[in-house]
């Protein structure tokens, strides 16, 4: 599996545009702008992803401390939609978690955008960030210099 993934962000395109961009069978109607404001304003931007494997089940916040203890931190929702858009295989090989962007429900409910298909077709939805997370997910992540 390839271990660095170099993608390239337009912050100038809507986040409804970068997920029709990536061309998904299905999207969570809670992933939009309200939720996930892409925070930078327009100009383009490279990055360097890698996906982190943990080998092991964990919760969020221990992939979290992880990631950190390894010189990582979470991609966020544009770079993983970059990503998405660019490798469009990836996520059907293994589901691919974005924690750098979470979403909360109006009753504090934190859900974590994730990358997943298979045969029938590329989605990309929120899963619970309270999760332990099976040794088959992946975390799409930036490497901190």
């Amino acid at each position: 599996m390839k271990s660095v993934f170099p993608i390239s962000i337009d912050y100038s395109k809507s986040l409804a545009q970068m997920i029709q961009a990536g061309k998904y069978d299905y999207v969570d109607p809670d992933i939009t702008e309200a939720y996930f404001p892409k925070g930078k304003a327009g100009g383009k931007a490279e990055f360097n992803l890698e996906l982190f494997h943990p080998n092991k089940a964990m919760s969020s916040d221990q992939v979290l401390v992880e990631m950190k203890n390894r010189n990582l931190r979470p991609a966020e929702l544009p770079m993983g939609l970059a990503f998405a858009e660019k490798y469009p295989e990836e996520q059907r090989k293994v589901p691919i978690v974005i924690l750098g962007s979470i979403w909360r429900d109006c009753y504090g409910g934190r859900g974590a955008p994730c990358l997943y298909g298979g045969a029938g077709g590329r989605r990309l939805r929120l899963y619970w960030f309270g999760l332990d997370w099976d040794v088959s997910y992946r975390f799409l992540t930036v490497r901190e210099v």
